[in-house]
């Protein structure tokens, strides 16, 4: 008798789950189709898209990795090799890039480009006269050069479409389209400036981008879309568009040149005082197109990233798409309820806790100290005994997380002190908690990897009207080495601290845990 009430039960909520299902479906499939264009067309921007913005976010990392080796004194322009060491890497690393450029306040430049397989670097020093020497040098290795060579030109950094002096609300700049001098292209540079900490003056170091390459990157996003994705500046001066997928069945509708349709596009959204959070409808030939808008970044107010879409061709697609995701949700939610039912009935309910917020795993590992898995460290950078900044206080929270890293796991938390109490990280002196995980986050990357961040959960916890940084370290699947400038070191967990193993005994503690 108690079976069957269970069953009838279970029975009973199946039916009403799939029922409550099945009416959210139409629901939602009658919406979408009486009001399409701005509910789809802003989630294509949102969602669909976030590959292209992740390309430029990376390109705005890597210009901060650079700005960190400037301010550290690792960029001399007297060092044409440790240049070289440092750049080719990071040219070879950036298959978008054509150049890469450094230049000072003063007019010094350091210029590396690509002719064939041979590096070239062009190097100019500003004198008083307004013509000056440009040397060049072309390269086999960062080390070894096959050719020198030097002309004289009028030729000054200062006077570019990319240079500029530092300005901490737009650190990141992109100049508008300009034809490169070293190749002849078109093409746009994305650049960053610092004030110099070890000479007067201020430096800016800047990625050539062709115009050829992001239209290739736009069409390879858009092989699964309709119609045509593009960038365009907030004037709406120039645009970058992907290659067209469109064509119509009838001959007079069919679209071959993208040209067309951006100048409709643009046409129509100057009319509109060009907004930015709701589409934008405009006819060509017969066919009603939908274009959207959005910022491509938040530090990037230059450019706008875009679609525009035949509506019928729109609506047809989803149309035939949306009822066989709704019947293949009703089947595996009817399936997953029955056998969840009959898990339930067999064995009982079973309740799984949600995961514990950040500020109740910030007060656990606070309550269980210091050990093999956790360390407390006081600041980030900031030497309370002296009360400036010291590399050796971000160096030493290093080593600790590379140990956690290449042991099994741990956490650090900086803002506590030794004794576990809660100290902030507020004598570091940052301006605002973006800024003091930004300095965190280009630290992990310049002095251990960006490549190795999946392996760490970076967050700051407010606690007592203080805020620490909590930085949890998974253990990582290969070994691990903290970068300080031309060394590696290797570090593990021996207990409470890190411990420094030798090259021997790295090579003995990576074989051993590979066999474990």
């Amino acid at each position: 008798m108690n079976k069957k009430r269970h069953l009838k039960a279970g029975l009973l909520s199946l039916t009403t789950f799939v029922l409550i299902i099945a009416a959210m479906n139409v629901y939602e499939y009658l919406k979408v189709k009486t009001d399409i264009a701005p509910t789809l067309m802003s989630e294509i921007n949102t969602t669909e898209l976030e590959e292209i913005r992740s390309y430029f976010t990376s390109v705005s990392e890597q210009l901060n990795i650079v700005k960190q080796w400037g301010e550290n004194g690792a960029l001399q322009y007297d060092n044409v090799i440790d240049l070289n060491r440092l750049f080719f890497p990071l040219f070879d690393s950036q298959t978008s890039i054509n150049g890469l450029v450094l230049a000072s306040g003063a007019g010094d430049e350091y210029f590396l480009y690509k002719d064939g397989t041979d590096w070239i670097t062009r190097q100019s020093q500003s004198t008083n006269n307004e013509e000056h020497s440009l040397h060049f040098i072309r390269w086999k290795s960062f080390d070894q050069h096959l050719e020198l060579w030097q002309k004289t030109s009028t030729y000054d950094p200062r006077e570019t479409a990319w240079f500029f002096s530092p300005d901490a609300e737009n650190p990141v700049r992109w100049s508008l389209i300009y034809t490169f001098e070293h190749s002849n292209e078109p093409g746009v540079t994305a650049a960053i400036s610092w004030k110099n900490h070890t000479a007067p003056g201020f430096t800016v170091f800047g990625l050539d981008i062709p115009i050829k390459s992001i239209q290739r990157f736009l069409s390879l996003r858009n092989e699964k879309h309709l119609g045509i994705i593009f960038l365009v500046n907030s004037s709406a001066d120039f645009y970058i568009a992907s290659d067209i997928n469109y064509s119509s069945s009838d001959e007079e509708e069919t679209i071959k040149d993208p040209e067309q349709i951006m100048e409709r596009v643009l046409k129509t959204w100057k009319s509109k005082n060009r907004p930015s959070d709701s589409p934008v409808v405009f006819f060509k030939g017969k066919q009603r197109w939908l274009a959207s808008f959005q910022p491509l970044t938040p530090e990037n107010p230059l450019f706008l990233l875009g679609v525009a879409t035949p509506e019928k061709e729109f609506l047809s697609t989803i149309n035939s798409k949306l009822f066989q995701i709704d019947m293949l949700d009703l089947i595996i939610a009817a399936c997953v309820s029955a056998m969840l039912y009959l898990l339930l009935w067999k064995i009982g309910p079973h309740y799984v806790p949600p995961s514990p917020t950040a500020i109740v795993r910030l007060n656990s590992y606070i309550n269980k100290g210091e050990g093999a898995g956790i360390e407390f460290k006081s600041t980030i950078r900031t030497n309370l005994k002296t009360g400036k900044n010291g590399k050796e206080i971000e160096l030493a929270w290093l080593k600790a997380v590379v140990a956690f890293l290449n042991s099994t796991g741990g956490v650090l938390l900086i803002g506590v002190d030794d004794a576990g109490k809660i100290s902030g990280i507020e004598p570091d002196n940052f301006e605002n908690r973006d800024k003091s995980l930004l300095h965190v986050k280009n630290l992990i990357n310049h002095h251990i990897g960006a490549e190795f961040s999946s392996f760490l959960k970076i967050a700051l916890v407010e606690i007592e009207d203080k805020e620490v940084m909590m930085i949890e370290c998974s253990p990582a699947s290969s070994p691990i080495f903290l970068n300080i400038g031309k060394n590696e070191e290797f570090y593990i967990r021996s207990g409470p601290s890190s411990t420094k193993l030798s090259p021997s005994q790295t090579v003995n503690y990576v074989m051993q845990k590979a066999h474990s």
